[in-house]
Parts: C-alpha cells; structure tokens; sequence
C-alpha cells in the first residue's frame, strides 16, 4: 500500500514538473497538457500500482528542470537517482547533457550514483543482470500493439496522431530552444531503446515526456484543453477492446488469486521443477515470499534458449508454466509453451 501510495506521489511530481518545463517553454497550454499526460493510460495505471516506470521517470525530469537552471550537481544526483531505479536512465545523461554548458561534475555524480546502487547486482549476476532479457524479442505485432493501443489507448493515440500533426503544421515560436532539444533527444532514445527491448509499453513513458516537452509550444490552445478529456476516454473507454484500465483491474485481480493458489501448491512440488511465470513472475515471487528459489522450484519469466531447455530436461528438472499465461507468452516471444512444459498448478 506504502509503495502504491508513492507511485501516486511520484506521478503527481512528474505533472507538476512538466507543467513547470512547459510554462518555460511558454506552451499556450501549459496546464492542460501536464493534465493530458496524467490522464495517458500508461501514466495512470503506473501511479496505481507498484511498479518503477514512474520511480525512474521523475528523477528524470527532475534532472532535466536542474539542468535549465545550470545546477551540475543536482542534475547528476537526480540521474543517479534515475539509474538507480532503471538501468535503462543511462540514456537520459545524453538529453541533460545538452542543457549543460560544464557536464563532467553531472555525468560523474550520476555514474557514482547509479554505479554504487548497482554494485549487489553487479556482484550476484554480473552485467547480464541489468539487462536480463537482452537476447529475447517479442513479436513486431505485440511490440507495436503495447507501444500504441497498450500505453495510450485508442482514443490516445488517434488524439497524439492529432496533436502531432498540428504541432508539425506551426511554426516553432521558440525557435527550437535547448529544452526542446532535449525534449527530442529523450524521445529519441527511448524510442531506439523500445525497439530494442519492446517488452512493455511502459518502457516509452521518458519518451513520451520528452514528446510533450518537444510539442508543447507548437500544439494550439484549444486542442491542448482538448487533450486531458481525450485521454481521460481512452482510459476509460474502449472501441474494439476494453479500456485499459477496466483490463488492468481485472488482470490485477485474476493475478493475484492466481499467484496464491500457486504458492500453495507450490510447497507440494517434491522434484526440481523450473516454473516458467511469464507475466505472473512478479505476483508469484511476492506470494512466495520474494524469493527465486523456494525448496524445489526455481522461477524464469521465460525460457526461450533451446540450448538451455535441452540442459534443464536432461538433468531431470520438470518444465512447468504458470497455468493462465499461456496467450500472453505466445503474443510476446511467438513460442507455445505447451510444446514443451506442462501447466502448473
């Protein structure tokens, strides 16, 4: 509940300090559009939830405010703080950096800082434990699925399709200020980043902060008061799928019910046993206890090494997956897993 209630905290923070980043960008819609970006799906379902997209994001944004106040130092304790929370806020050094005339103290605190936090990862699964997933890809269709209809909704993401249209057709009154180039090198990176790693749609969130930083003082007045009710909709409303967050609520509920029955049975389980969680893994892991490994069963998000299926199978360990997350795992790595495990429990 604690942490829920900061994910909450922490989303207010990245609206106000976008709002903040937008009225220096002289946005004619400054308020309405740090409005728009708490009402985006992914924003609003991230700020109810214990999860560390938004815990990495403002951070961010924090930096970047330091940054346009010519405050080195902080801006580098900020993205210390950002690496701390996601390996993946490395790339905003390069976004910080632009607004920074002397960078050496900045880069050298948030690498101090992000480096001391990664020091027990670094000692327990070396560098593949920042990026535990690189070598597997999930489908083209899922990638792009979750980083349009999955983050925005589809009300959002005609109405971004929109403003970025409108944005493209006004000429830049700032003139393409430093922030702004900031805003599009975050959107930049975080982009490359996705389609290098496109697991969640949430992986695009500094993305999208950066889009809004970029657009703002290009979108006109009345579209940006129009902005917040668009995607207060497409959180709410669905077209030819149900609106995100009614999908998120049932999804919570039917994972955790499921994560109890199989923490129950998995203190039955009486021979090594890889269990394959998918999406399940971090409600399985909390209802055992926060642990991978508990007497005889070993938790994987996935398994998609032949190599490393064949080695398991040959020294006798019993391949199962979390009964319930076998669409999902088809949508995301194209692989069935009843070619291979049996469902559990």
């Amino acid at each position: 509940m604690a942490t829920n209630a900061a994910s909450a905290l922490l989303a207010t923070l990245c609206v106000l300090i976008l709002r903040d980043l937008e009225r220096r960008e002289q946005a004619p819609g400054a308020n309405a559009l740090a409005l728009a970006f708490a009402f985006v799906p992914g924003v609003w379902i991230a700020s109810t939830t214990t999860i560390d997209y938004l815990w990495s994001l403002a951070p961010i944004l924090l930096a970047l405010r330091a940054a346009v106040r010519r405050r080195p130092t902080e801006a580098g304790v900020w993205l210390g703080l950002a690496i701390a929370c996601r390996a993946t806020g490395l790339l905003a050094l390069i976004p910080v950096a632009v607004l920074l005339e002397r960078r050496g103290r900045c880069v050298a605190t948030a690498l101090a800082l992000g480096g001391i936090a990664y020091l027990p990862v670094l000692a327990n699964s070396g560098w593949r434990g920042l990026l535990p997933h690189l070598n597997e890809r999930p489908p083209w269709s899922f990638a792009m699925e979750q980083g349009t209809l999955g983050l925005l909704g589809e009300v959002g993401t005609l109405a971004l399709l929109v403003a970025v249209a409108a944005a493209l057709r006004r000429r830049d009154p700032r003139g393409g200020s430093r922030l702004r180039r900031a805003g599009a090198w975050l959107t930049a990176l975080y982009v490359g980043l996705y389609l290098c790693l496109p697991f969640e749609g949430e992986y695009l969130l500094p993305a999208l902060a950066g889009l809004w930083i970029w657009l703002g003082p290009r979108i006109p007045a009345r579209l940006s008061l129009a902005l917040p009710i668009a995607f207060a909709l497409s959180a709410l409303v669905g077209i030819t799928r149900p609106a995100p967050l009614l999908r998120d609520r049932a999804t919570r509920i039917r994972e955790v019910t499921l994560g109890e029955r199989v923490a129950r049975a998995a203190h039955t389980v009486r021979r090594p046993t890889a269990l394959i969680c998918g999406r399940m893994y971090p409600k399985v892991r909390y209802a055992l206890g926060g642990h991978d490994v508990v007497g005889d069963i070993s938790l994987y998000v996935s398994l998609q090494d032949e190599g490393r299926i064949r080695r398991l199978l040959g020294r006798g360990v019993d391949l199962r997956y979390v009964r319930g997350t076998e669409g999902w795992y088809v949508r995301r790595t194209g692989i069935h897993l009843e070619r291979f495990a049996k469902p559990f429990p």
